[in-house]
């Protein structure tokens, strides 16, 4: 899907701000709703995913099941909002041309990796920026390297302000304002 795409620097695949948010995302809230929301602390959008279960809502991109993502650019950034429900997981490509799954949630309490699937322990709540590097986690995990980023499906119950690609890890003052985590508003 953006294999043929420029993707240096921030490669944005989904941002509450803007007119068609899920454009390229298909959504299944088999048990619950998406919506896009503007009342909490941080005074942003953000679109929020709720459901009585995690795996039963959410969204995936591509929305076309039969394409991939492309994405070479190791480190998967959201700003978010977890509550104690929630997952996501990516596909990745390694140098070995495997499909491997990463699955974070706050159900896991440890690591556990077989050939291909590592699911990850996920912790806490509230707003925050978090950085996961695909390379790094992809080696530790499995002996091999990161070459793409295949699908992403992410589960409810979370407020989601931005999902984005970048080539390398970014300090504070590199990053655009769009790119970090909104503050709360002073009254």
């Amino acid at each position: 899907m953006f294999r043929q795409a420029y993707q240096v620097g921030f490669f944005s695949v989904l941002s509450a701000v803007g007119g068609h948010p899920f454009q390229n995302w298909q959504m299944e809230p088999l048990t619950g709703f998406w919506t896009r929301t503007l009342k909490d602390s941080s005074k942003t959008s953000s679109l929020t995913p709720f459901g009585e279960f995690c795996h039963t809502t959410n969204i995936s991109c591509p929305a076309d099941p039969t394409k991939t993502l492309g994405i070479k650019s190791p480190f998967l950034v959201f700003i978010l909002k977890t509550t104690e429900l929630f997952s996501f997981e990516v596909q990745i490509l390694d140098d070995k041309k495997v499909r491997r799954w990463l699955k974070w949630s706050t159900i896991h309490k440890e690591k556990k990796v077989n050939h291909f699937r590592a699911n990850l322990p996920f912790q806490g709540d509230g707003w925050r920026r978090l950085v996961f590097d695909l390379q790094n986690i992809t080696n530790t995990s499995f002996g091999s390297s990161y070459m793409e980023t295949l699908p992403i499906q992410i589960n409810a119950n979370c407020w989601i302000r931005r999902v984005y690609f970048t080539d390398r890890e970014y300090s504070e003052d590199e990053i655009p304002n769009d790119f970090k985590l909104p503050l709360p508003q002073r009254a």
